[in-house]
């Protein structure tokens, strides 16, 4: 295959998975909102519990490890040598995945009491069979990414997101109309996962059959990969799970701490599903920045080979700047609106402040992933890992000391707080690779108008409410004060973005819906 070809199928396929991913998260995130809604606060929070156990899992199988085999597979200067990668890798997957299984099957009451709910113990067990299929469908997925084909990946993504959304609503459905308790539900629900995961398995496999891999009796040791694979692919996994990961943390300690505070163990559990709201939120606003860097990264892996160093640092500088205000209009707007975003989606205003203060999230997890693009254009990989392992262990010592403090306030103080030492350990730690790139003053200023149309936006919700509260349904004056918000918003941060020149011509054109704004400005400049 020639190299235009070669970069021809590099962009479509790229294009194919980002569409598939967003896709794919976008499911993985809306499901929540009916789910919550059908089983209440007890029922997602078991949910949740357990739910970090499966996103890792699926992050090593879709964004993880493939990423890093597809790198190998590239390189690879033959057919039989890219199939001895596949393999190798694959064997070192299955035993890891066999020992985790057996783990969470063994240990499954073990892990379930030091969650402080020993009645989750079905519910882990539910979710580790995935494990067993995990080998099979990281190791193809990167080996048809390897080969420019992301169809498998893309189509088997958005298959496994489907089938374990409609396995989770029905099972909800049925746990509610048949007075199952929420422990009874979560086994249930957590059953999708492998199921999903088989279904998203069968359309690989049709791939391969289609394909004619051949099988390999006796594949030979690779120099160096066990060491490449824990370094590199590691360090892809915690980047993709970072969030679970602190959400993983929280699922140990967050009811252990409230029950210590003297609340019951329902009441705990109460709150902690209602805490767990949040992250449906994250979780949809780190949408767009997963996108943008998934699409940015091959672009600016290609302008260094070809030491393009102005393409470099234009694209660099617009990933920064564009996921930046994004994430940080998202965090801002949501933290004024939560008083009508969270009755919205979730029925009650539980925990506005909380929520709201988790949203920052969205703004410190969007900084990481835009900075270790860099770095993995760079081929660099240990600043991330320090910072990501930094983080965990700063959650778990910030959840005792936060939540004694000030209550389920102080877990999502400690999950940002702990996302803010890890920008700065990376930010230090890789510096050579992110000067002249960062740009402080518009990075300040974008903040600043932020901030301000946060303010307005949190105005304009208290006077809509004081006009409409008693006229309408409740639920409903809440969907006019989020419609009118987020219109204000948008208006207010476009308008600033554009008076004080923040945005270039191509970093507009990163932005959703960039270009028609471009295109409407020309036109108003034209007639005056």
């Amino acid at each position: 295959m020639s190299n235009g070809s070669n970069r021809n199928s590099l962009v479509a396929g790229t294009a194919l998975l980002t569409v598939a991913s967003l896709i794919a998260k976008i499911l993985s995130a809306v499901y929540r909102i009916p789910f919550q809604n059908m089983v209440g606060n007890v029922g997602f929070y078991v949910y949740q519990q357990v739910y970090p156990i499966y996103g890792i899992a699926m992050t090593i199988a879709l964004s993880g490890i493939p990423v890093f085999i597809s790198k190998l597979v590239v390189d690879a200067k033959s057919e039989p040598e890219k199939f001895n990668i596949v393999y190798q890798i694959q064997k070192y997957l299955f035993i890891s995945c066999t020992i985790v299984f057996i783990g969470l099957q063994m240990g499954a009451n073990h892990i379930a009491f030091w969650m402080h709910d020993v009645q989750l113990a079905p519910v882990i067990a539910s979710v580790s069979w995935m494990f067993l299929v995990i080998p099979f469908l990281a190791s193809w997925r990167g080996y048809f990414q390897g080969k420019y084909l992301m169809k498998p990946t893309a189509f088997s993504q958005v298959l496994e997101q489907i089938v374990r959304v409609t396995v989770i609503l029905l099972a909800a459905a049925w746990a509610v109309s048949h007075h199952l308790n929420p422990h009874q539900m979560g086994s249930l629900a957590m059953l999708s996962a492998p199921i999903a995961t088989l279904a998203s398995a069968a359309v690989i496999y049709s791939f391969l059959r289609q394909s004619h891999i051949p099988q390999i009796a006796h594949s030979h040791a690779i120099p160096g990969l066990s060491r490449r694979l824990m370094l590199e692919g590691l360090t892809i996994c915690l980047v993709a799970s970072v969030m679970l990961l602190l959400q993983l943390v929280d699922s140990f300690s967050v009811v252990a701490e409230l029950t210590k505070l003297g609340n019951t163990q329902f009441v705990a559990q109460n709150i902690k599903g209602a805490y767990d709201r949040s992250q449906t939120l994250v979780q949809l606003g780190l949408t767009i920045t997963t996108a943008s860097t998934t699409a940015i990264l091959p672009q600016l892996v290609a302008s260094l080979k070809m030491t393009d160093k102005n393409r470099y640092l234009k694209l660099a500088r617009g990933s920064i700047l564009v996921n930046f205000g994004m994430a940080s209009a998202m965090s801002f707007g949501m933290f004024a609106l939560m008083g009508a975003i969270n009755p919205l989606l979730f029925s009650t205003p539980e925990l506005n402040l909380t929520i709201g203060v988790y949203c920052f999230s969205i703004l410190a997890a969007s900084i990481i992933l835009v900075i270790n693009t860099i770095f993995q254009s760079h081929d660099v990989f240990w600043p991330t890992a320090v910072g990501i392992v930094g983080a965990a262990l700063i959650k778990v010592i910030f959840n005792s000391l936060s939540i004694d403090k000030w209550g389920i306030l102080g877990a999502s103080i400690a999950t940002v707080s702990s996302l803010c030492v890890t920008i700065l350990i990376m930010v230090v730690a890789g510096w050579q690779y992110l000067q002249n790139i960062v740009s402080w003053t518009k990075l300040g200023q974008l903040v600043m108008i932020s901030a301000v149309m946060g303010v307005v936006v949190g105005m304009v919700q208290k006077i809509t409410g004081i006009i409409l509260v008693g006229k309408i349904g409740f639920r409903t004056m809440t969907a006019i004060q989020a419609i009118i918000g987020i219109t204000v918003g948008i208006v207010i941060f476009v308008s600033a973005c554009v008076v004080f020149n923040i945005f270039s011509k191509q970093e507009w054109s990163l932005i959703p819906f960039g270009n028609k704004l471009l295109e409407i400005r020309g036109k108003r400049n034209e007639n005056r």
